[in-house]
């Protein structure tokens, strides 16, 4: 993608860099292995489990409360990928036994 200067403009990936640092410090490396999205859904409803939701520049962590919604969102786009936009997702793990699933919505 490029800004109105011309120049390419790089968003935050932490699945293209197989690795995040949260703002806690919590350093999160992507799992490596099959993805199933029933088992990714049922994480993602887990209050146990942190979800972060990448879009653009924003990486914003999302509370059990509102995760439901973005679940929906995924599915629908998941079952109709007619249309603009999409999701990208992977499970991480920090070494600790913790689980974060990480939704990289794009345009």
């Amino acid at each position: 993608m490029t800004g109105d200067d011309g120049m390419e403009v790089f968003y935050p990936s932490p699945i293209r860099e197989r690795q995040c640092r949260t703002a806690d410090g919590v350093v999160w490396r992507m799992r490596r292995g099959e993805f199933r999205w029933r088992r990714v859904e049922r994480q993602m409803r887990d209050p146990a489990v942190r979800v972060l939701h990448v879009y653009l520049s924003d990486m914003t962590e999302v509370p059990p409360s509102e995760r439901d919604s973005l679940v929906a969102r995924v599915r629908l786009r998941l079952t109709d990928p007619s249309g603009y936009g999409g999701f990208t997702l992977a499970v991480f793990d920090d070494g600790a036994r913790g689980r974060m699933v990480v939704v990289e919505e794009y345009c």
